[in-house]
């Protein structure tokens, strides 16, 4: 009997179904009986509804690309659906026929197309259950509409993500055969179902892609780990949303990025900022990860900020207590440790001394003049006493004297420093004695030769002596005697710089004496010159220079000087 009566309802259904889809048309509401257990639905995009008890009527929202509904199922959490449900969705309209007592219940319709919410109404709820409305769109079928035009391909990309798992089930099947386009779509449901570990799969690999604006969305789509992968790959997009949201890791990569080979500068620009958003612990674990050289490069950067110099004090001290015995060579890998710790101690202050100077005193015999250079620099800036420099200041290597003297003069405990300047003016390096007039002449000692053998050096003396009444008529008869038009060129762009008037003259000579073609530096400062400073003296300036032949666009620009020269 029971049997018989299942039969029965079966029988009714397709009658009603079949009398659908011939007789339902738009505009007509159809009955259709309902069938337990379900039918067999195809598996495929659902929407859904929570009814709650007492409530007469419910809705079901659709995307606007619209849908196509296949069937119906409705299923009480407790006690029994309405006896009757009524559904309608624009011109089409359906009653289902459910019976007493009934917990749960399919509905297959004739296909129809729903382009807005689809309206649900019935007796009063006795209890809460479940509206599901199934559509026609299967994962393949829509994988197959990836190869479409307009609507259908813009429908299909809108619903496949909420197939889930389904659609990365037909989209990896199908992958191999697509389109270089239909990938592309393929990736825009991928980033929706990013949860997926094969869609962050393709993520990730397309994480890289040429395109600028495929970069952006991938990035946008992927979080933690799989970010932190994108980046790790070369994503610029990807790093940069780390740096936001997962700063510890972002950090973990730009120590990464220094382990490979140079240019830096790139992972050095955001270290910085990195490091000051993550925890004092993190980074100290994190710089204690990375080999020595790595956190040489790391910490050299780092230290510039006031906020970072007392957590990477450890480390610091650590890196260069790995310096060698005096004397001693190092290799390519640990002198650029060194180097780079060295170099980062000149950021310390004399409060911090006492954990570093002991293995800067050990540098500046370092093998490796670069080394004892960094090292009297790192000192300097420390306040070491003065007895430290006297060694630098004769280094049998001149640029090691130098950074001895501009370290002493760092230094708080610098005291008299006039005879060191007058010693290093008669050094036997003209590179020595150039320096040296010129820190000199910032002390307010003025030091050197005018007739030094050396152009550079002739320069450094000349320039020390702009603005100094007490040497002017030696200035002019300096410049008088000068043969070197590079030398006089020189001085009058130190001259223009400081706004100094009173050597047109020099300028005026420099345009006679270069020929066409040649000393074009000492020309061009020559005219620098006499165009720094305004008033009618610069426009007479500018209309004997177009006379001589001058060209036009090189007399352009403002006067960068108050003041006027003669003509």
């Amino acid at each position: 009997m029971r049997g018989s009566l299942i039969t029965l309802v079966l029988m009714l259904l397709s009658a009603s179904v079949a009398a659908a889809d011939g007789a339902c048309a738009a505009g007509r509401e159809c009955s259709v009986l309902g069938v337990t257990p379900p039918a067999a639905l195809p598996p495929s995009i659902v929407f859904r509804a929570e009814v709650a008890k007492s409530d007469a009527s419910a809705s079901v929202a659709v995307p606007r690309e619209g849908i196509t509904v296949v069937g119906i199922t409705a299923e009480a959490s407790s006690g029994a659906l309405p006896t009757q449900i009524r559904l309608s969705a624009g011109a089409h309209a359906f009653s289902l026929e459910l019976g007493p007592k009934v917990e749960r219940a399919s509905f297959e319709l004739p296909p129809f197309v729903a382009a807005e919410a689809i309206q649900f109404a019935f007796r009063a709820a006795a209890a809460p259950f479940t509206l599901t409305v199934h559509t026609s769109d299967t994962p393949e079928a829509l994988v197959r509409a990836l190869a479409g035009r307009g609507d259908e391909r813009l429908r299909a990309i809108a619903l496949l993500p909420r197939l889930g798992s389904k659609a990365v089930d037909a989209l990896e099947a199908a992958f191999e055969t697509l389109t270089p386009r239909e990938r592309r779509d393929a990736l825009k449901v991928y980033a929706r179902l990013a949860r997926d570990p094969r869609a962050r799969a393709r993520l990730i690999e397309a994480s890289t892609d040429a395109d600028p604006e495929v970069r952006a969305w991938v990035a946008d789509a992927l979080e933690g780990a799989a970010l932190v992968e994108a980046a790790r790959r070369g994503s610029a997009e990807a790093f940069a949303k780390a740096a936001r949201t997962v700063p510890e890791q972002a950090f973990g990569l730009a120590l990464e990025r220094l382990a490979g080979e140079p240019p830096y500068a790139e992972a050095r620009k955001v270290l910085r900022t990195l490091a000051e958003a993550i925890d004092a612990d993190a980074l100290l674990v994190a710089i204690a990860a990375v080999p020595p050289v790595v956190r040489a490069r790391a910490v050299e950067p780092l230290v510039e900020s006031a906020a970072l110099r007392e957590r990477l004090l450890s480390p610091l001290t650590v890196l260069l207590e790995g310096a060698q015995a005096p004397g001693e060579a190092l290799d390519d890998e640990a002198f650029e440790t060194l180097y780079r710790a060295t170099r980062a101690s000149a950021a310390y202050s004399e409060a911090m001394r006492e954990p570093l100077e002991p293995s800067l005193l050990r540098l500046t015999a370092a093998h490796e003049w670069m080394l004892r250079a960094a090292a009297f620099r790192a000192l300097g800036a420390l306040g070491a006493a003065r007895e430290v420099f006297t060694a630098g200041l004769a280094d049998p290597y001149p640029r090691v004297r130098l950074a001895a003297l501009a370290a002493l003069l760092e230094s708080s405990d610098r005291g008299e420093v006039d005879e060191v300047f007058r010693a290093l003016a008669k050094d036997p390096f003209p590179l020595v004695r150039a320096e040296a007039v010129t820190l000199a002449a910032r002390e307010g000692v003025l030091v050197g030769a005018v007739d030094d053998r050396s152009p550079r050096v002739r320069l450094a003396v000349l320039t020390s002596w702009l603005g100094r009444d007490e040497r002017a008529a030696d200035l002019d008869k300096a410049l008088r005697r000068e043969r070197r038009l590079d030398v006089k060129g020189g001085f009058l762009e130190a001259a223009a710089a400081r706004c100094v008037p009173g050597f047109e003259r020099t300028a005026q000579q420099i345009l006679e004496v270069a020929g066409p073609g040649q000393d074009e530096a000492a020309s061009a400062a020559a005219l620098s010159y006499l165009l720094a400073f305004e008033g009618e003296t610069r426009e007479a300036w500018i209309r004997a220079l177009e006379a001589r032949g001058v060209p036009k666009r090189t007399l352009e620009g403002p006067p960068r000087c108050r003041g006027k020269i003669a003509l």
